[in-house]
């Protein structure tokens, strides 16, 4: 089986073609290094511009090196989260017209979870070429550490992740209890880049500009500061509803 593997999640465009689930036939990486350096850090609307630039060229050159034709690729993996908002669309919306023209399966992959099974395919990959390598088995513990992230996760069969937030940092700064920050962290990691309704800190942002221009809300769709404008939203809604913390946590999932 080939699975067509596309990543936009930050200021790297990717695509690799991959046989069985077992051979990478071809991987290709576009950097944004040169775009972002001067700023000290990613700028994510510089970012999902390259990505628009880049994003045929990089599958091209993937199906190219690997030998195969579009045509013959029965299924696609693109890259749904955790990202910079705006970088993802641009493989989700391209992925998902890939898999529409040809007809196939398109798959969501998770951004932590994919580091995690990378590292697992270059284990196999490396053994299958007769290379020294210590046997990479499960079940297993895994950290990872991306961007401002950091999973801790046992498995497979099954991935179950505890991503390590400041839940007791934020419930000291604004006063908002740990369980509702907890919920906070659940929906700002969570939240569907193609979801209908915007949900908390990103559903304030698009419903009530002014709102969360006060409240000091980042503009930026990154998850740690998704976080920490939620927090902030939140504790606004529980002075707004006079401490009433049931009726502030529904009108923050609801985004409004």
């Amino acid at each position: 089986m080939l699975i067509l593997g596309i990543e936009s999640s930050c200021d790297e465009t990717a695509a690799a073609v991959v046989e069985d689930g077992e051979r990478i036939l071809s991987s290709i990486v576009a950097s944004q290094i040169l775009t972002h350096e001067k700023y000290g850090g990613v700028v994510p609307e510089l970012a999902s511009r390259e990505h628009l630039r880049r994003i045929v060229p990089v599958v091209d050159e993937a199906l190219k090196k690997a030998n195969v034709s579009l045509a013959k690729i029965e299924a696609v993996a693109v890259t749904e989260g955790p990202g910079l908002i705006g970088s993802l669309l641009v493989g989700l919306v391209y992925g998902k017209a890939v898999a529409l023209s040809l007809g196939k399966p398109l798959v969501g992959v998770n951004h932590l979870e994919g580091h995690i099974h990378a590292v697992m395919l270059e284990n196999k990959m490396t053994l299958a070429a007769g290379r020294t390598s210590e046997v990479a088995r499960t079940p297993a513990v895994t950290l990872v550490v991306s961007g401002g992230r950091v999973a801790l996760a046992a498995g497979p069969p099954a991935l179950y992740r505890y991503e390590v937030q400041c839940a007791a940092h934020y419930a000291r700064l604004y006063g908002v209890p740990a369980k509702l920050v907890e919920a906070v962290i659940d929906v700002e990691s969570s939240w569907n880049p193609l979801a209908v309704s915007p949900k908390g800190a990103v559903g304030l942002m698009q419903l009530m500009p002014a709102t969360a221009f006060a409240l000091r809300v980042p503009n930026r769709f990154q998850i740690e500061d998704n976080i920490h404008g939620g927090v902030a939203y939140l504790a606004w809604l529980i002075r707004l509803f006079r401490g009433d913390l049931r009726l502030a946590l529904a009108a923050y999932i609801a985004g409004s």
